[in-house]
């Protein structure tokens, strides 16, 4: 039979490091809830990020829709433009030209 006194220091003892391991269990829990918080607030930050960027490629994509239509735009108009000012130089380009045959006509007649 186990000696009383051995018996009494064995379960002191044992009873110490039931004692320390709660305290390393409470330890370990307030750990995990801390993680656990941390864990969720990058989570949270993380949908923002998202949100934030889902936002940004619609303004970009609504951006560019709108940057290309004014680049048509802009070419249609310098197109125009292109149009009307040829229009204009071979008017001009007549009118010197019928002006050069009346100079003739009459450096001719005098």
């Amino acid at each position: 039979m186990t000696d009383p006194q051995d018996l009494e220091s064995r379960v002191s003892a044992l009873e110490a490091r039931v004692d320390e391991v709660a305290a390393e269990s409470a330890s370990v829990r307030e750990l995990a809830a801390g993680t656990d918080r941390e864990v969720s607030d990058l989570q949270i930050e993380l949908r923002v990020h998202k949100s934030l960027i889902q936002a940004l490629q619609k303004t970009q994509s609504e951006t560019l829709a709108r940057v290309r239509s004014l680049d048509s735009e802009v070419r249609a108009g310098f197109a125009e433009v292109r149009s009307e000012m040829r229009e204009g130089f071979a008017m001009m380009a007549a009118g010197f030209a019928a002006l050069g045959d009346r100079l003739d006509q009459i450096g001719r007649a005098g």
